[in-house]
């Protein structure tokens, strides 16, 4: 929430004098009221319906302007400390965030690096096969029945789903490699400022729930900004009485809106003293627990600790998957043939390139037997259009 700051001056003495030394009621100076002088206009009904919104707002809203000023000027300081902090939150959330993804990012952990082979070997071996088997799905229906077709997946699916003796190496890491990352990610999603420092957490959500709020309403619950600027609107109303720029009937209109607007504030402020002792007792409140705020360097320390904390177990996580690849494939001088590997990558891809070429070629053949019907229907010679 945005609040209003108390930046709008009240105005300057000064008299509103017509060009006959007749004068018009003019506003005082500071928050004294608003000062009248005598009308020899009299019966005009512009003039009575000005004098009527200054007697408004000299008895009505100026002595509550004056009195709640200070108390506006309380909770504005408050929303923006607390806001302050919040936002240091904020901000110490989205770093946290971040951290964690760093955890289980190869370009960003370098102990990740040397397993990125064979995750990009595995990824690709399973896409084939999706991409392969979507595929034989859509051309088991009569629209692709051929004994092209049938063939063309009998022959394929020896190749596809072979017993590749070094994609079974790969798929072996890629895994643990997989088990890995989910180990890394449940820990990061168990481990936050709330799960790690529960005193400080609850010390800001208290912080949110209890004053923040708060103070929003009863900022909110203050007319202060609208009769600022009502007195505003009043003085722009009185300068043009003196100087006419309008017409007289749009400025007694204008006057005729300030006043129902006066009428509002009233309405708002009725009550003001009991709500004045509800908004004191809040104030004090928060003077007292505000000495309890956590710091900047508080709230920094406690969300480094999170981070320190998912960093230091992810190499842990990742340790373990060093051990098992020392101890399945480097201590036993298994070696891998990537070159091998993606040479039989390559077999999958152009199968599942050559089946859907097989698929696309009888869809447009059955697009151009569709037509050829849809024409003949309408009278045209498809011959006419379309070559033999």
């Amino acid at each position: 929430m945005k609040i209003l700051p108390l930046s709008i001056q009240l105005f300057q003495k000064s008299n509103l004098k017509s060009e006959k030394n007749n004068t018009v009621p003019v506003m005082s100076a500071g928050l004294g009221g608003l000062q009248k002088d005598t009308v020899s206009f009299r019966g005009n009904y512009v003039l009575d319906s000005y004098d009527n919104l200054n007697e408004t707002i000299n008895t009505k809203i100026l002595p509550f302007v004056q009195d709640s000023k200070q108390i506006y000027q309380s909770l504005i300081d408050i929303n923006n400390e607390i806001n302050s902090i919040m936002n240091k939150v904020s901000k110490s959330e989205l770093k946290l965030l971040m951290d964690k993804a760093a955890c289980s990012d190869p370009e960003q952990n370098n102990a990740l690096m040397p397993y990125q082979p064979f995750v990009k070997r595995a990824d690709a071996y399973y896409k084939n096969l999706k991409e392969y088997n979507n595929l034989k799905n859509i051309v088991k229906d009569d629209t692709y029945d051929s004994e092209e077709i049938r063939e063309f997946i009998k022959k394929s699916d020896s190749v596809m789903y072979s017993q590749n003796p070094e994609i079974k190496k790969v798929d072996s890491v890629f895994h643990k490699y997989n088990e890995t990352m989910i180990n890394i990610e449940n820990f990061n999603d168990s481990n936050s400022l709330k799960t790690n420092n529960s005193p400080l957490y609850r010390r800001l959500r208290n912080l949110k729930e209890n004053y923040l709020l708060k103070v929003n309403v009863f900022a909110i619950s203050l007319p202060l900004a609208d009769s600022l600027r009502l007195i505003r609107d009043t003085q722009n109303a009185g300068n043009e009485l003196k100087k006419p720029t309008q017409s007289l009937m749009r400025t007694a209109i204008s006057i005729e809106h300030l006043q129902t607007a006066a009428d509002s504030i009233v309405k708002n402020i009725e009550g003001y003293a009991d709500k004045k002792k509800k908004i004191n007792k809040f104030i004090e409140n928060y003077n007292k627990y505000s000495k309890n705020n956590p710091s900047f360097e508080e709230i920094d320390a406690a969300y480094s600790d999170v981070s320190a904390g998912c960093a230091k177990a992810a190499q842990k996580n990742i340790s373990k998957l060093d051990e098992y690849f020392d101890k399945e494939y480097k201590h036993k001088e298994r070696d891998i043939d990537f070159e091998a590997i993606d040479n039989y990558l390559k077999q999958q891809s152009d199968i599942v390139a050559e089946l859907f070429a097989k698929k696309k070629a009888i869809d447009e053949k059955n697009i151009a037997e569709n037509n050829r019907r849809v024409l003949e229907q309408l009278g045209y010679d498809p011959s006419e259009l379309y070559d033999d």
